[in-house]
């Protein structure tokens, strides 16, 4: 849009009211009645994520550290299993790069077979930390109906990357 457009000369036509009272008619609802503490899971995911592997700063904890280093993939791969069994079929809302991740897994379980392989196993732990990484592309647009919670989210992703 040009500045001196058409367009950005209606812009300082539109009515803004900045009242608390035109706030909270809004169907978004005041910011102040939103509450500090994360309210929905994928929320809590998002701090998961910082958290899991923030124990590993704790003395002792080393001992732990395949289990906790694990517990992170582990958290996104069983939260694709939830939603791949209870609302995959009903999902309307999907990521743009939905075809190219369902075409990359294909690939990577055609790539397990590969002769320079090291074994089976290390193919499918490979492939599976792929997944891990990448799955909550398929089923966390699902979970964000309004945008208010994305914004929530991406604040959440701030504070515990700034925290990091």
């Amino acid at each position: 849009m040009m500045p001196n457009s058409s367009e950005a000369a209606r812009l300082h036509e539109i009515p803004f009211d900045p009242s608390p009272e035109a706030v909270a008619g809004s169907p978004e609802g005041a910011l102040d009645a939103e509450h500090l503490i994360p309210a929905t899971w994928i929320e809590w995911f998002v701090i998961a994520q910082t958290a899991i592997p923030a124990v590993l700063f704790i003395p002792g904890m080393q001992v732990f550290r395949l289990p906790v280093r694990v517990g992170a993939y582990a958290i996104a791969l069983g939260a694709f299993g939830v939603w791949w069994f209870v609302n995959s079929g009903r999902s309307k809302v999907t990521h743009p790069s939905r075809g190219w991740l369902v075409g990359v897994t294909m690939w990577l379980g055609l790539m397990i077979f590969h002769p320079s392989t090291n074994s089976l196993q290390a193919g499918i732990a490979q492939s599976l930390l792929y997944v891990a990484v990448f799955c909550p592309l398929l089923w966390a647009p699902t979970c964000v109906e309004r945008p208010r919670e994305l914004v929530r989210i991406l604040a959440v992703l701030l504070v515990c990357n700034g925290i990091n």
